[in-house]
């Protein structure tokens, strides 16, 4: 075309091919960025999956918990009014080694953490766009954090209390966790010990009843929060 002069009609072929270039390239841009999009939804929905399904496992140990701790915090009152009722031996027994059992253990909760510490590690938080879908995820998990914490604090402050009682009193006599290693023949005798003790207990029960109703109020946030993000997940 040079050699003929034809020169505009070079330029036009030469635009041409650079064009088809250029949309070549586009083209191949649009459909990397188009398959690294559906490669970030499909991440997206198997991190969404997977912490709802550890949020249905923390719903469910979270209720398992509660029926604990309110069930402790009944035997908890029974023991207490039975210092000062006028009882059967019998039923005074079945009582205290009730709670000795279950009314005096500590309730604590553990999470499901593994896919948020997989999102936290990976750096693939940033897969959740929504700004408001991501900080209640952070804010859930931090709000286990913090009940750790205070569980971890009353667990400090009541078991010197436990170990307090058990040295004081014959408290383990009567639970079903230790009894076996006691030779109790005169169980009328050994429960006429501990009312000796009766304001000790009190206070022991006291202390239990406090943290029982702390960890029942956490548990019910915990609880409300896995929920709402449940919800969140499934409709983003």
């Amino acid at each position: 075309m040079l050699a003929e002069n034809k020169f505009s009609k070079y330029l036009l072929y030469a635009i041409g091919e650079i064009i088809l270039v250029v949309i070549g390239i586009l083209i191949a841009l649009s459909i990397n960025n188009w398959n690294e999009r559906r490669k970030e939804s499909d991440l997206k929905n198997i991190y969404s999956t997977r912490l709802i399904n550890d949020l249905k496992k923390d719903i469910s140990t979270i209720n398992i918990n509660i029926t604990r701790a309110e069930k402790a915090q009944s035997l908890i009152m029974n023991f207490t009014e039975s210092l000062d009722s006028e009882i059967s031996l019998s039923e005074r027994i079945t009582i205290t080694e009730k709670y000795f059992t279950e009314g005096w253990s500590t309730i604590s909760f553990s999470s499901q953490k593994n896919t948020y510490t997989d999102l936290s590690q990976t750096g693939n938080m940033k897969i959740f766009k929504n700004t408001d879908l991501r900080e209640e995820i952070l804010s859930y998990y931090a709000l286990i954090e913090k009940y750790i914490n205070v569980y971890e604090i009353d667990k400090d402050w009541v078991l010197p209390i436990d170990v307090n009682i058990s040295e004081e009193t014959n408290a383990l006599v009567f639970s079903t966790q230790t009894k076996d290693l006691y030779n109790l023949t005169d169980k009328r005798k050994a429960i006429i010990e501990l009312n000796e003790q009766k304001e000790l207990l009190k206070r022991h029960a006291s202390v239990h009843f406090w943290i029982n109703k702390s960890t029942l109020s956490n548990l019910t946030n915990i609880h409300k929060a896995a929920e709402k993000l449940m919800k969140s997940l499934e409709n983003k």
